[in-house]
Formats: structure tokens, sequence, C-alpha cells
């Protein structure tokens, strides 16, 4: 009887998996503004403290839920990867910034100017996308310590639908 239930149990898992999701990802069919997220969440990759929920509030904004970070990396940020890009990686990087520092798209490698991430202590931490780049386009997010190459912990982004376009 327990061998069914684990079959059954395992079954009901595989069956929610597309084959490009890779092995153990479940993506919902629908991703959009307003749906709960609960499988977005933060991995917490090191010692540092990182957690939060990200959330898809329209095609240009992303907000992380609930973040909390200890602010300790001496280099980290938030990094996305886009378009084909399927998990974090420096070669695809491109950092963005919370809407509470002021900035546009950066450059990783050589942008001494990006802005150190500070402490979270469970905020909603909101994203605006760079230049032709929308939620769609959007595969992860990370917080990575360029100091030490990295990465702290981060989400993979399944691809979203039916989210409403920014109104400005």
């Amino acid at each position: 009887m327990k061998t069914f239930i684990f079959a059954a149990l395992l079954l009901g898992t595989v069956h929610s998996q597309s084959p490009d999701d890779g092995p153990g990802l479940e993506v919902p069919d629908v991703i959009g503004a307003g749906v709960p997220q609960g499988m977005l969440k933060f991995n917490q990759l090191t010692y540092h403290e990182l957690s939060g929920t990200v959330e898809f509030l329209d095609d240009k904004r992303i907000v992380i839920r609930n973040m909390i970070y200890d602010g300790l990396g001496p280099d980290a940020f938030f990094i996305i990867g886009v378009g084909e890009s399927r998990s974090p990686n420096v070669q695809d990087a491109i950092p963005v910034v919370p809407d509470d520092y002021a900035g546009a798209r950066l450059q990783y490698k050589y942008d001494d100017q990006v802005p150190i991430l500070r402490a979270y202590t469970g905020e909603d931490v909101t994203i605006a996308l760079p230049d032709g780049v929308t939620t769609n386009d959007l595969r992860w997010i990370s917080v990575y310590c360029r100091a030490f190459s990295l990465d702290f912990g981060h989400v993979i982004l399944p691809p979203p639908r039916d989210v409403p376009k920014r109104a400005y």
C-alpha cells in the first residue's frame, strides 16, 4: 500500500512537468499578475540569510515579497538572465537595481557603480526591468556576489503568461 501511494504521488509530480522544465521543476500552467506564486521562492545557497517570493507586477516590473537578506555580501547585487539563459550564470547576467536605488541598465563586468545590496528585513522590493527586457524574457533572478563569484541564491522563473502591460 505504501508503495502504491508513493508511486501515485511520484506519477502526479512527473505528470505536471513539461520536457523542457528539467528534472524536478514543476511549472504551473498560468503565471500572471496577482497570481500567488509560492513556487517562485528564492533558494538560499550560502550562509547569507536570503528569502523572498517573486511576483510579476506587470510586463516591466517584478516584486520580491517579504525580501530578507543580511546585506553582508561585499559586492552583492541582483542579476537577471533573459532569453535562452536557463540557469544563473555571469556570462548572461544583466545587473538590475531595486527601485529604492537610482540607476539605469548597468554593465555587469565593467561597471563598478553597481550599488551593493543593503540589508532587507521582510520588505517588498520592486525591480523595474531595463529597456528592451520584459517579464516574458526573464528566466532567472539571482543575488550574486561579484567579489567571490558566488550565487547567494536564485529563483528560476518559468515564462509568464497573461501579465498585463505596464500603464504609464
